[in-house]
């Protein structure tokens, strides 16, 4: 009997299946003697919150990544590896990170390192660090039949909705005033998300 094809679900990294922004903020608030708190992070873009401009950002994030806190190494969101290592008996799951490009081996190596038996499909859309030539989000959840996105980003979760994509947006500071719609479902933690995906 021929197998049943399984339902497709995006999955974001930073903030959704490990943490980013504490670790850079510690990283931050010791070179540069600030005290920016999680909880102040008013934006996605949240070097606009920190005084960057796109081209400083990228810079102290090379120097962070190389030479302080690796991407292989960032702390997992509570609940996340079970979740992930659960929807996969369920779910066919695709990483969609708009990561730059260049940090698609670390990254693999990152699931490698927690994830060892899965091979997620992986794929970058670059677009929050302004990479030409790559997909945004949404365009890649339709190219590859993904029903389904988890992710943090407000502005990402929206456009997704509106071209008909179930979107399960992950509570954090910079997206408490996010725009409702139909087809984003508002949760605070992965007990939800696996909740929310039971219905």
């Amino acid at each position: 009997m021929e197998e049943k094809e399984k339902m497709k679900i995006g999955i974001d990294i930073d903030e959704v299946i490990s943490e980013f922004v504490r670790p850079y903020l510690e990283f931050h608030n010791k070179k540069f003697g600030t005290n920016f708190k999680f909880e102040e992070i008013s934006e996605h873009i949240f070097w606009n919150n920190l005084g960057y401009n796109t081209e400083e950002m990228q810079k102290s994030f090379d120097d962070f990544q190389d030479n302080y806190f690796s991407p292989e190494d960032f702390p997992l969101l509570d609940g996340s590896k079970d979740a992930l290592n659960n929807l996969s008996k369920i779910y066919e799951l695709f990483i969609i990170s708009s990561r730059p490009k260049k940090l698609f081996e670390r990254t693999r190596n990152f699931f490698k390192k927690h994830f060892p038996d899965k091979n997620f499909k992986i794929l970058f859309s670059g677009e929050v660090h302004g990479s030409n030539n790559l997909n945004n989000k949404e365009d890649l959840c339709l190219e590859y039949d993904v029903k389904i996105l988890i992710e943090d980003s407000a502005e990402i979760g929206l456009r997704a909705a509106k071209k008909g994509i179930k979107v399960f947006l992950l509570d954090k500071p910079w997206n408490k005033n996010y725009e409702k719609h139909e087809n984003i479902v508002k949760v605070k933690s992965w007990k939800e998300i696996l909740e929310g995906l039971k219905k």
